[in-house]
């Protein structure tokens, strides 16, 4: 799903400075590199909302991991309880 936002954000922005709505900056140092089918191009138009999206990707991933950590651990602490009342 990651990837698909990715390309889709890309490829958005890709057509919108095609239509000249959009200025074009090239990035100089990936030297015309670009990876047309996942939507990353050598502008820094195209990057920084994406690097935007991957940010906020990670981070979410990670609360995402330690609420369920949490969670989990708290599940754990009450069957413990009430295995000690049932015995």
């Amino acid at each position: 799903m990651f990837i698909l936002c990715l390309s889709f954000l890309g490829k958005g922005i890709g057509e919108l400075q095609e239509a000249d709505v959009i200025g074009r900056t090239i990035v100089p140092w990936m030297n015309g590199w670009s990876a047309e089918v996942i939507g990353i191009y050598d502008r820094y138009e195209n990057l920084i909302p994406q690097i935007i999206l991957l940010v906020v990707t990670i981070a979410s991933v990670i609360y995402q991991n330690n609420r369920n950590k949490k969670i989990r651990a708290e599940l754990e602490t009450s069957q413990e309880k009430n295995r000690r009342v049932l015995c």
